[in-house]
């Protein structure tokens, strides 16, 4: 889930920034290298990015941003001790998307994005973003 605010810099690209708190779930990246040999509870992602969105035509969009990353992993071991590990790292990200309009202000927004943060082993994933997007103004 998250938020985001985007400003029109020109009638193609916007600028914004952007706030998402990303669950990878139980089968997330490998906490092996963080924190010792244990079973992976949960691993979460949160996001603080700059964006830029350049649309072609009315429902297509590529997007490309940079910002703050701070993965979470939480593992439990066998006898069922629980440890965490937590870092701010930059990471960057690029992907594309679609719009599908219901309004001439609202729509529904479908994009998917390659994120990488960069650590000891430079982390990356796949994201799918859904959501509904409207105009303020």
């Amino acid at each position: 889930f998250g938020a985001s605010y985007l400003i029109g810099i020109s009638p193609t690209i916007n600028l914004g920034v952007e706030i998402n708190k990303v669950f990878l779930g139980k089968n997330g990246p490998s906490s092996a290298s963080f924190i010792g040999s244990g079973k992976l509870a949960s691993a979460s992602v949160l996001e603080a990015i700059l964006v830029l969105q350049r649309s072609f035509g009315r429902f297509f969009f590529l997007e490309t941003g940079g910002g703050i990353f701070r993965p979470k992993f939480q593992t439990v071991s066998t006898d069922f001790i629980e440890a965490s590990f937590s870092a701010s790292k930059f990471g960057v990200f690029g992907g594309a998307g679609v719009f599908l309009p219901t309004s001439r202000y609202a729509g529904f927004i479908l994009s998917g994005r390659v994120h990488n943060y960069f650590d000891q082993t430079n982390k990356q994933y796949f994201g799918v973003i859904g959501g509904f997007r409207f105009r303020i103004h």
